[in-house]
């Protein structure tokens, strides 16, 4: 699951925005299952490890850096 805003559409397809291990920005589309309040629910197209872009998604490019923020709140405890 994502936040709703982290889904982008178009042309009929829906896409999320990643990045990868270098922190540059990647597109992978996705099949959305089911909407859930703010949030959509993936069924296919995204892997557990997958960083996905959720703030500022109408400002990115595929292949341009970007500088992360991380919410620790989210963040599995060991």
């Amino acid at each position: 699951q994502v936040p709703l805003p982290a889904v982008v559409s178009d042309k009929g397809e829906k896409f999320v925005y990643v990045l990868d291990a270098e922190k540059k920005v990647g597109k992978k589309t996705v099949e959305v299952a089911a909407l859930k309040g703010d949030t959509a629910l993936i069924r296919r197209g995204l892997e557990p490890e997958d960083q996905v872009v959720v703030q500022g998604v109408n400002l990115v490019r595929v292949g341009q850096p970007v500088r992360t923020e991380v919410d620790d709140s989210k963040q599995e405890k060991s």
